[in-house]
């Protein structure tokens, strides 16, 4: 809605959706799902796991769930694009449990519902894993599959990741009293993206904290709906195509 109210009005007024040959996941869409039903499988029943149980239990996983999560893998010509994935898949997993395990954070939930109320509108969303330090402060990671983490950094640095801030504003909700924390994690790269002080020197340096986006992203919603009711429907990604030319 904030990104492009004309897209959002032809989706939820109009009722048009994409084909569903266009639903279908594939590439990295595809692995990051994939690679997301085994780590939630991995902590289906534990909140701990090491490096080496993790690399055992990563390998027979893919194996059963390729059929169902990455058929594409199993066609004829595709063995070794198929071990490939299944290497990366394999370390990438057991470098998030070593980042989980290094900070001392233990797994609450995966696929953890989170809510919250704004102006009377009711929103829901699905964090990939809620952790809890020591404390008990929850920290919520976002786990991407993407050949670059660049673009992700870049949110953190210039205070746009509107996605953490709203799972931190879910949070503050129902726990107010708590610190909250998120974070990307990277799976190609193997890396986590997070302005949270609990990763020291490694901390992505921000101008902006998460009340501070989340505020952000509530002005923008109120300014959009604003102008809807007024009945104009702004195709954003044109009018910004437009403004850059005349630059």
């Amino acid at each position: 809605l904030i990104g492009c109210p004309f897209k959002w009005t032809l989706e939820y007024h109009a009722g048009l959706q994409p084909a569903e040959s266009q639903s279908i996941p594939t590439g990295n869409q595809m692995i990051g799902t994939f690679c997301h039903r085994i780590i939630e499988e991995l902590y289906s029943e534990t909140n701990h796991l090491d490096a080496d149980n993790a690399y055992e239990k990563t390998g027979y996983l893919f194996d059963s769930l390729i059929t169902s999560m990455a058929s594409e893998l199993l066609l004829e010509g595709n063995a070794a694009e198929r071990q490939r994935y299944k290497t990366s898949i394999t370390e990438a997993v057991c470098q998030l449990v070593e980042a989980i395990n290094r900070m001392q954070l233990t797994v609450e939930k995966t696929e953890a519902l989170l809510e919250g109320t704004v102006d009377g509108i009711p929103y829901k969303g699905f964090s990939d894993m809620l952790l809890r330090d020591s404390g008990g402060h929850p920290f919520v990671l976002d786990m991407k599959w993407s050949s670059s983490l660049k673009y992700r950094r870049k949110e953190i640095e210039e205070g746009t990741s509107l996605q953490l801030a709203a799972y931190a504003w879910m949070l503050r909700s129902a726990e107010p009293s708590h610190q909250v924390h998120t974070g990307y994690f990277m799976l190609a790269q193997g890396q986590l993206l997070s302005s949270s002080p609990m990763l020291a020197d490694e901390a992505v340096k921000t101008p902006y904290n998460l009340e501070d986006i989340w505020d952000m992203g509530v002005a923008s919603l109120r300014n959009v709906l604003e102008i809807l009711e007024s009945g104009t429907v702004e195709a954003r990604g044109i009018i910004e195509k437009a403004k850059a030319q005349e630059l």
